[in-house]
Formats: structure tokens, sequence, C-alpha cells
């Protein structure tokens, strides 16, 4: 799947949002930024970019949210 094509899927989906903490293709981080092309996330001293292409055929887990509003909203 090409990366625009799996990203505005990603943005449909919304299978994760700014502010999750996901884990998925070994790295684990949180969710900073999610554009057409990547997703960025941050850990204490890097950001990664991960391809959308990657998270729309990887098994993501989402380990927690760093807002409690954002919590709520997921339930």
């Amino acid at each position: 799947m090409k990366g625009g094509d799996a990203g505005a899927l990603m943005l449909i989906y919304r299978p994760f949002e700014r502010n999750d903490r996901i884990c998925v293709a070994r790295f684990e981080g949180i969710v900073v930024e999610i554009d057409l092309r990547h997703t960025t996330l941050e850990t204490e001293d890097k950001k990664i970019l991960i391809p959308n292409s990657t998270l729309f055929t990887s098994t993501i887990s989402i380990l927690g949210c760093k807002t409690e509003s954002h919590k709520k909203e997921k339930k």
C-alpha cells in the first residue's frame, strides 16, 4: 500500500490519536503528529518517523493515553 493511501486510511479510521502511547514495529513512543505520509513518535531522547504504510500493515499496541480527558473519550 502506498504511503499516501495508508495515511488517508489512518486519518479516517484513527486507530490511535495524538498523545497516545503506542508500540509498533519494535518502536514505542508518544504520538506527536499524524500526517498523510508518516506518524511521528517521541521518546525521552528522540523522535521516530514511522511510514503510515508500516502502521497500516502492522500490529499496533496502544499502551496508554497521556491526558485524562482522552482516556474518558476512549471508553
